[in-house]
């Protein structure tokens, strides 16, 4: 207790916050159940501009400081609402703070418009750090998945591997596959590039794809989505018949 004593009078004495910024990255280097009342100190004497000085090595406690103990909701509620207000670097720390408190067993509903929101962000590290939380996740809410499957239109080959070995733990076969693009005309959100992996890696049978493909054909779906299916479906049928020679 008195070394926090002391670092709580040093940042109160300190003349800049790349002095505070240098006692932060200190501190991370080893947390404990007492650095949550370093960061509340800090809440309570720094203004908003001091603040954002220092947030992204704060985000970055706060992640440190949920692999040692238990975050209250404010600390929660201070990520998401910096994530909407910060440069991307601080959002990505966001993330990846998010990343160390679900990895530490808190299972976070509010958090997930905010990683949705990351993996339409340009910036692609914060879409990897997106699909990381994502990844840790069970029973994924629609919207997540929607907003994962999203992914899968990218050219990124490792992005596309995660989002799908994410979509796989949710969607196990081709009937769910087709309930969940026919809940909510799902089916929408979908081109031609996400139909061609969708159709790759679900269906890897001709049973599978005639079954897929009947389906659709007898659906109310949109007549140029039935096109899109039925010829990537086709394709796929083909190269399968193809391999049987």
């Amino acid at each position: 207790m008195k070394d926090i004593k002391s670092i709580k009078k040093k940042i109160q004495h300190s003349s800049s916050t790349n002095e505070i910024n240098d006692i932060l990255i200190e501190i991370s280097k080893n947390p404990n159940e007492f650095t949550l009342s370093i960061i509340d100190f800090l809440f309570q004497i720094l203004d908003i501009q001091q603040l954002n000085n220092v947030k992204i090595n704060l985000v970055y406690l706060i992640g440190k400081a949920s692999q040692i103990v238990k975050l209250d909701t404010k600390y929660i509620d201070f990520l998401v609402n910096s994530y909407y207000e910060s440069d991307r670097w601080v959002r990505n720390e966001i993330i990846q703070a998010f990343y160390n408190i679900v990895k530490s067993g808190s299972y976070l509903k509010s958090i997930n418009e905010v990683l949705e929101t990351a993996l339409k962000e340009d910036y692609e590290p914060i879409q990897d750090s997106s699909l990381k939380v994502f990844n840790l996740y069970k029973n994924l809410e629609e919207s997540s998945l929607k907003s994962i499957m999203s992914i899968l239109g990218t050219k990124n080959t490792d992005r596309v591997n995660l989002a799908l070995k994410i979509l796989k733990k949710e969607i196990t076969n081709e009937e769910k596959l087709f309930n969940f693009l026919n809940n909510h005309q799902n089916y929408k959100l979908l081109n031609k590039s996400i139909v061609r992996v969708l159709i790759i890696e679900f269906l890897t049978t001709i049973s599978q794809l005639e079954t897929f493909q009947d389906k659709i054909l007898n659906s109310d779906w949109e007549e140029k989505v039935k096109v899109t299916f039925n010829s990537e479906i086709n394709t796929l049928e083909k190269i399968l018949l193809q391999r049987r020679i």
